[in-house]
């Protein structure tokens, strides 16, 4: 694997952690609708006793956006799982730790720098050469 795949390798818990947020902040969107709309209709449904289009919209949504909520949720763990299993095989504890830092945590190297009291530049250089030592 290049130095590029290694590192799009290490980075997919990091995304699929931010397609997670995306599920769930469209999901509490979509809950609110659905609650607004079945108050609406509470004070509306006075001859007709059916609940109406829209609040089947919003069932039918919401069930489909729980449904990938568990797919990400499940892939998720997997890619958390590979990941730490990758990360382990690195002998160094101290590049561990910066790899769990930047690709599990996600801190960004500006962080990670003024923690380990380095400079971007060296923390970059380190990711790097770690990355490039890394068999996967």
């Amino acid at each position: 694997m290049t130095y590029r795949e290694k590192k799009r390798y290490l980075e997919q818990y990091v995304y699929s952690k931010h397609r997670l947020i995306g599920l769930n902040n469209e999901l509490e969107e979509w809950q609110a609708i659905a609650t607004r709309t079945t108050q609406n209709l509470k004070q509306v449904m006075v001859a007709n006793n059916t609940p109406g289009k829209r609040v089947e919209d919003c069932a039918i949504r919401l069930a489909k956006i729980e449904e990938k909520l568990l797919t990400e949720i499940e892939k998720n763990e997997v890619c958390l799982q590979n990941v730490q299993d990758t990360i382990a095989s690195v002998k160094d504890m101290r590049r561990r730790e910066l790899l769990e830092l930047k690709y599990i945590y996600d801190l960004p190297v500006w962080k990670i720098a003024i923690e380990w009291n380095k400079s971007d530049r060296d923390i970059y250089y380190i990711l790097r050469t770690t990355i490039n030592s890394i068999k996967i």
